[in-house]
C-alpha cells in the first residue's frame, strides 16, 4: 500500500513541477513579449 502511494506522489510532484514550469515558461515569454513591444514602440 505505501509503495502505491509513493509512487503516487512522485507522479503528482512531477506533473506539479511540470505544470509549474510550464507556466513560469508562459510568463517570462509574456515578459519578454512586452519588452520587445515597448522597445519596438520606443524606437517608432
Amino acid at each position: 500500500m505505501s509503495g502505491i502511494w509513493s509512487s503516487v506522489c512522485m507522479v503528482w510532484l512531477l506533473t506539479y513541477r511540470i505544470e509549474r514550469l510550464l507556466c513560469g515558461a508562459v510568463f517570462w515569454i509574456g515578459v519578454f513579449a512586452v519588452q520587445l513591444m515597448l522597445d519596438f514602440l520606443a524606437v517608432l
